[in-house]
């Protein structure tokens, strides 16, 4: 009898169920794009409807279920993940404030944090305040909705997952380390921040290591997922720090690409190393005892996905359409240059990216294929600019991995090793993060004595060479 692992991923762009097999290492996967809703508080605000968004999850598991042939009693844990910097308010056992990571309704408020103390909360949170953290967001429910937040708990959206899988409410340190409330040194909330708002320490769940066993699939979490009661429910982590388990990336220095909806890049430190100049951000991995330093090259899968279509609207698959035009020109773009939807990350200066696409002024015009290659040539450069800020703090990396949704092309793997000009491990999975969850439910579940171990087993890399 087989045995799986299931990690439910809820990103940016699209929820995904994986079940990996314990012994082979092969992975299922099944997919649902989703999208959040405009919210009519204001501009820059969005809404997440938390019931479609378990709809999409029992979709993705029970399709899952199918395509692996497995039977229920062969899932052996679960976990979850999600994109950070969500916010999720449950009262009662209800969903009363639902939020993803797009949500910019706390701008002003982020703003007023940044010039009363911004220095003295980068130095202790490792970040720069912002719109879609924890801390600006509570500050502008208490200005907007107080009576939102009476007897909440906060979660992030992984959390949620967890909490409709089990009925149990807790995070772990990689999201916590997300939220612009948690004292990244001490590895615990920032009691005092918390009394400033004027609210009980209880709106915070409590803090629990990745792979901890949070509770059991309850009866009615069993019978929507075609799952077991009582499967073993594993705490998750955060979108980013999962995709490192699955790439294996534990030792200081070393640093992980995730090239799907956006680009965030990660660089593993075995203390909180802070920026000097406060424009990376620093955070937990999901791993005991190590940090993250991230920088992050914007929003490169959605816009490359935006142009895609914009260039081949009758393809049914137009990024793969994109790349194969790509791939008819030279290195170069024959001049080509592009600025497409990339940036060089800079936490004080947080813009919404803007992209912009020109050509050497020795063409008129720039051949399609030309075009295409430079978009993603740009990409590629942004990742490397990107990548220096980080080893400016962390040193020369050990070693780079990538993952995400576009590094199913070997064409993009390639050109990213070029433009490194070194070898980096691309993983055999694309959904690293979903991976990281099912070695986290791994670990709950006993398969794995811990984190490590399910790194080992079920952490798989192919190493891609630049162009000579």
């Amino acid at each position: 009898m087989a045995r799986y692992l299931l990690g439910i991923d809820a990103g940016t762009g699209s929820v995904r169920a994986l079940l990996v097999e314990v012994e082979t290492g092969q992975t299922i996967t099944a997919c649902r794009k989703w999208k959040p809703r405009p919210s009519p508080e204001g501009l820059w605000a969005y809404d997440l409807d938390p019931e479609s968004a378990w709809a999409c999850i029992v979709e993705v598991v029970r399709e899952a279920l199918r395509k692996a042939n497995a039977s229920p009693s062969e899932v052996l844990g679960i976990a979850a993940t999600s994109m950070r910097h969500t916010l999720v308010l449950i009262r009662n056992g209800e969903t009363v404030f639902a939020v993803p990571n797009m949500d910019a309704r706390a701008v002003a408020e982020s703003m007023e944090i940044a010039a009363e103390r911004g220095e003295a909360i980068y130095q202790q949170t490792g970040r720069w305040p912002s719109p879609n953290f924890m801390f600006p967001r509570l500050r502008w429910l208490l200005s907007y909705h107080p009576e939102i937040l009476r007897d909440a708990t906060a979660l992030t959206l992984g959390d949620w997952i967890a909490y409709r899988l089990c009925g149990e409410k807790a995070t772990d340190f990689s999201h916590a380390g997300e939220s612009m409330l948690l004292d990244i040194h001490k590895r615990e909330w920032i009691e005092g921040l918390v009394a400033e708002l004027g609210l009980p320490l209880s709106l915070l769940p409590p803090i629990i290591p990745s792979g901890t066993i949070l509770g059991r699939l309850t009866q009615p979490a069993a019978e929507a997922l075609g799952l077991v009661p009582g499967t073993p429910v594993a705490v998750g982590g955060a979108d980013t720090q999962c995709a490192l388990l699955a790439l294996g990336m534990l030792r200081h220095g070393e640093v992980a690409i995730v090239s799907g909806t956006t680009a965030p890049l990660q660089g593993v430190a075995e203390q909180p190393v802070l920026e000097p100049e406060g424009r990376l951000w620093t955070g937990l991995h999901t791993f005991p005892g190590r940090w993250v330093v991230e920088s992050g090259a914007g929003p490169l899968g959605e816009a490359l996905e935006w142009f895609a279509k914009l260039l081949f609207p009758d393809s049914p698959q137009p990024v793969a359409r994109f790349i194969a035009e790509a791939k008819q020109a030279k290195p170069g773009s024959g001049g080509a240059i592009s600025a497409f939807g990339v940036q060089i990350f800079n936490a004080k200066a947080m813009v919404f990216p803007a992209g912009a696409i020109s050509t050497s002024h020795f063409l008129r015009e720039a051949p399609r294929p030309a075009l295409c290659r430079a978009i993603l040539e740009g990409m590629a450069f942004a990742i490397r600019a990107n990548l220096e800020q980080i080893a400016q703090v962390l040193g020369h990396p050990p070693r780079i991995a990538m993952t995400g949704g576009i590094t199913r092309s070997p064409f993009w793997a390639q050109l990213v090793a070029s433009v490194l000009g070194r070898p980096i491990e691309i993983s055999l999975t694309p959904e690293a993060t979903a991976l990281g969850a099912a070695i986290c439910a791994g670990v709950a579940a006993g398969v794995f004595k811990g984190l490590e171990e399910g790194v080992e087993r079920l952490a798989r890399v192919q190493l891609v060479h630049p162009d000579e």
